[in-house]
């Protein structure tokens, strides 16, 4: 990657599409050519009655660039 990051995003919803909260965990750019294993925790807040996770790549500078690739995602609620 190049002046970028890769983040996970979980974001909770009420019973009418209203944002409870969210969650935004960032990584290091300097994954390399290997798997790494991303993990975030928290608990579920009180009325959330969808989540939505996100993972993607934010740019840090003009011209902020890369690839990741998600191989396999497992999500559990507590």
């Amino acid at each position: 990657m190049n002046n970028a990051k890769v983040f996970l995003l979980v974001q909770f919803f009420d019973v009418n599409g209203g944002l409870i909260s969210q969650q935004t965990q960032d990584y290091p750019s300097a994954f390399g050519n290997s798997y790494a294993s991303l993990a975030a925790s928290g608990m579920t807040p009180a009325g959330a009655k969808r989540v939505c996770v996100h993972v993607g790549i934010q740019s840090l500078a003009a011209g902020g660039s890369g690839t990741f690739y998600v191989d396999d995602m497992f999500f559990t609620l507590s």
